[in-house]
């Protein structure tokens, strides 16, 4: 989980796919530090939702979220799972004003959990939460590898299939790291051509149809590890 402000997001999604130029993926978000017995979205939980959420669900209209609210692991039942709802539709009604359509939100309605155990937040300085469930795709425009002095562009059309194999059998394959960080501990670098290296691990660079993701990192949203079976990754390349 990587933190921002007062929440967090999943930097990682449990399920995500390609498609041509395109990344489908659902994430998990985390609203938390309501007041005790209140449930009005403060400046903190405002600015994560416009920085976090909003450009995601904007992305097309395949983009769904769900909300659930939970309020606290302890007091009273009833109060506890009124309140919980007031949270996650005080979310809801914050999207809707910042034109999400209804037919985004699945389920309709928001979730209250109250004070259940089996909810998405059981740590007791995060009770007082909302947590969005995302599904959403992003357009990918262009796509490129990096390192101190070279800067390869992935071509679309080089680009034959996601490869499931063990990368270390194959070295016409690249492993590309996609993270928001991008440091890596190991160039693929040797004689003209991208050699694996094991672990391989290489950062990316990723330009994106959405203003918000216009240059730079991959998004905190992105998968961790994405293999690309390449049919010529040896040219450098340099976007300028």
């Amino acid at each position: 989980m990587t933190r921002t402000g007062k929440g967090e997001i999943d930097a990682y999604p449990t399920n995500w796919r390609w498609e041509k130029d395109t990344l489908w993926a659902e994430a998990t978000v985390l609203l938390y530090n309501f007041d005790v017995d209140g449930s009005d979205l403060k400046k903190e939980h405002l600015d994560f939702l416009h920085d976090q959420v909003l450009f995601f669900l904007d992305d097309g209209p395949e983009a769904r979220v769900g909300v659930v609210g939970q309020a606290s692991l302890t007091g009273e039942s009833g109060h506890n799972d009124e309140l919980s709802a007031k949270r996650a539709k005080a979310v809801m009604n914050y999207l809707t004003t910042k034109k999400i359509a209804a037919s985004k939100f699945q389920p309709k309605e928001p979730i209250a959990l109250g004070d259940a155990p089996s909810g998405p937040v059981k740590e007791d300085n995060r009770d007082r939460s909302v947590t969005l469930n995302l599904k959403f795709s992003v357009t990918i425009e262009d796509l490129y590898v990096f390192s101190d002095d070279w800067t390869h562009r992935l071509d679309w059309d080089d680009i034959i299939g996601v490869d499931t194999a063990d990368h270390s059998k194959s070295i016409d394959k690249i492993n590309i790291e996609m993270t928001a960080w991008g440091a890596p501990r190991y160039w693929v670098l040797g004689g003209g051509k991208r050699v694996p290296v094991m672990p391989p691990e290489i950062p990316v660079r990723l330009r994106s149809r959405s203003p918000v993701r216009a240059w730079g990192y991959s998004t905190i949203l992105m998968p961790k590890w994405v293999r690309i079976p390449m049919k010529d990754a040896s040219a450098p390349y340099d976007p300028g």
